[in-house]
């Protein structure tokens, strides 16, 4: 039994097998320290993908937007374009009609020519400025009895 018990003078020498233990210990405490900083590690990662997964989320909510206000501004310019060309139209309906009076007056000048050249407009006419020749069923007031539309 007194083998068993250590006085306190041995127990501080060191056992031969004392650094193989610290070691073995010290292993084990690393390995400990690794297995828990891997499950923070895991449990950043969970935490950012949540992140990820929640701001994916609102994206694909703000991509809705997106694609909702592009439909609405190509739509605003889709009818801009089209009341531009109606404005354009409008205005080219505008020289046409332009156009066709300028036409129309020359002809009119010309149906004037021809009559002052064949003698239907009188001898008066031809000194005049030409104008356009009255409708049908209207006079010249100088053909009226001569009294300017007057009847006595």
């Amino acid at each position: 039994v007194a083998e068993r018990l250590e006085p306190p003078e041995q127990r501080l020498v060191a056992h031969p097998r004392q650094p193989a233990v610290e070691e073995h210990r010290r292993r084990r405490q690393n390995r400990a320290a690794i297995g828990i900083m891997l499950v923070l590690r895991d449990r950043r990662i969970a935490d950012a993908h949540r992140a990820v997964a929640a701001i994916a989320f609102q994206l694909g909510d703000d991509a809705s937007t997106f694609n909702e206000m592009r439909d609405k501004i190509d739509r605003r310019a889709a009818a801009a374009e089209a009341k531009m060309q109606l404005g354009s139209a409008s205005v080219d309906t505008q020289m046409q009609e332009i156009e066709r009076e300028a036409l129309d007056m020359q002809l009119a000048d010309k149906l004037l020519a021809y009559k002052r050249d064949m003698g239907l407009l009188g001898p008066a006419a031809g000194a005049e400025t030409p104008q356009a020749l009255p409708a049908e069923g209207e006079t010249t007031s100088g053909s009226q009895n001569g009294s300017g539309g007057r009847t006595s």
